[in-house]
């Protein structure tokens, strides 16, 4: 006769999901508004080592005991504010017929239910990060439906150009080893470039050469200028 060894699981431990939310916010916060996932971080530039306490640890700790974060009334509020907004977001998006990452519909999912389990903090670390990308890909969608009536193309292909733009996004290819950068003018004609300037993500008045005009299918079809050469004014000024 074969004897059972397989013991009896306890279920889970269950808790209020606002909580959870809440200290996914107020984790956020003890790591000054930074996401940090892994406990060493190395500087892509310096290369220096750093060390942190991952937002996920620090929710951890806090439920088994070990170290309590300090959890204020704007942490609950701001949990119920990203719960609503993920809600509408997954709704439209849906309605829309528009791109909706599983993540995000796993998290909305997650924080629509009254308990969830320990092993959820993984997950809500991600809130408060998620719900500032979100807001901020909804203000640009905004921007961009402006931008498709005004944008228009300038300049000459090869001229050489100062313009000045307001950033809508930089994010670093890892393909290239460099950023691209993508806003508009004071004329609301979209702009874009490549650039391994950090210093040249950021919004102002620049120069460059004119590489080509194109319409822009992951950005509504807008119509860009792009740049190639890419300085920032201030670092032309200074070398002439």
């Amino acid at each position: 006769m074969k004897r059972n060894w397989t013991k009896n699981k306890q279920p889970a431990e269950q808790f209020n999901t606002e909580l959870l939310m809440a200290l996914a916010f107020a984790a956020y916060r003890e790591n000054d508004n930074n996401l940090y996932t892994e406990d060493v971080v190395y500087c892509p530039t310096t290369g220096d080592r750093q060390e942190f306490v991952t937002n996920k640890k620090h929710m951890q700790r806090h439920l088994a005991g070990t170290r309590l974060l300090q959890i204020l009334d704007s942490d609950y509020e701001n949990a119920r504010t990203a719960r609503d907004f993920l809600v509408n977001w997954c709704v439209l998006r849906t309605l829309q017929e528009e791109f909706l990452s599983e993540f995000v519909a796993k998290l909305k999912e997650a924080s629509t239910q009254t308990e969830n389990s320990a092993t959820a903090c993984g997950l809500f670390s991600f809130l408060p990060a998620q719900y500032n990308k979100l807001i901020d890909k909804q203000q640009r969608e905004t921007q961009l439906s402006q931008l498709v009536y005004t944008s228009n193309w300038f300049g000459t292909i090869g001229q050489k150009t100062e313009f000045t733009i307001t950033v809508l996004e930089s994010k670093y290819v890892t393909k290239f080893n460099c950023y691209h950068v993508f806003g508009y003018t004071p004329d609301e004609n979209c702009v874009s470039f490549f650039t391994s300037n950090r210093e040249c993500c950021n919004s102002g008045a620049y120069t460059g050469r004119v590489k080509k005009h194109i319409v822009d299918s992951y950005n509504k079809n807008v119509n860009v200028t792009q740049f190639g050469y890419v300085k920032p004014v201030a670092a032309v000024i200074k070398s002439k």
